[in-house]
């Protein structure tokens, strides 16, 4: 009977640790399936996602921008640098333009990016829409900003060859058209002539002085 016993146990724990052994197995097999199926779906709403390639192009240092760095529309996510190179290796050109592909993955705007030709798209680049380069705080990491600005103060670059995408003209970052406004500051103080105006100030003072005195 002992042995019946020990036996009957014996297999009682075999059958739990089999019965454990489902268990994990079942777990196991459900978790990949779950993530398997959520892969699937975010890939598939990733593959069915209408997407636009378009080009600018940028006649100053990208320096903090990459691959992958955001594009926005006036702090709405709109799409995402795709590739960023010069504009002499994509084209037989001399101009040493930074080149800037950005796949646009939103359709917030109301007019086709994906047709160069639509009426639509050059009636909104005639407004003024236009991209810029744009700094994320003091950290040096840089995005691209789309927005209207004056077309007349941001006219697009000159190009002699032919976009594969269509393209959207670029203005002047913030900061290089501060640069350039200190640079024009700078070099108006440096055309004063200090001299002068200090005599003139004097002559101007002692006229003053008579005036005052023929006054009393």
């Amino acid at each position: 009977p002992r042995l019946h016993d020990h036996a009957f146990a014996f297999g009682l724990l075999l059958a739990m640790n089999r019965l454990s052994y489902f268990k994990i197995g079942l777990f196991v097999i459900s978790a990949t399936v779950i993530a398997v199926i959520g892969i699937v779906v975010l890939g598939v709403g990733t593959l069915f996602q209408r997407k636009t390639l378009v080009e600018t192009y940028i006649e100053e240092s990208v320096q903090g921008l990459d691959v992958g760095s955001p594009m926005k529309f006036r702090g709405v996510l709109v799409g995402k640098v795709d590739e960023i190179t010069l504009t002499n290796v994509e084209y037989p050109t001399r101009r040493h333009y930074v080149l800037v592909r950005v796949n646009i993955s939103s359709n917030v705007f109301q007019f086709p990016l994906g047709d160069p030709g639509d009426p639509g798209l050059t009636r909104e680049l005639e407004r003024g829409f236009r991209v810029r380069l744009a700094a994320q705080g003091l950290t040096g990491v840089a995005y691209l900003e789309a927005d209207y600005l004056s077309p007349e103060r941001n006219p697009p670059l000159e190009i002699d060859w032919r976009p594969t995408y269509p393209y959207i003209p670029s203005a002047r970052s913030r900061i290089v058209q501060l640069s350039d406004s200190l640079e024009r500051i700078l070099r108006n103080i440096e055309e004063i002539n200090i001299p002068q105006l200090t005599s003139s100030v004097e002559q101007s003072l002692t006229a003053m002085t008579k005036l005052a005195e023929g006054a009393n």
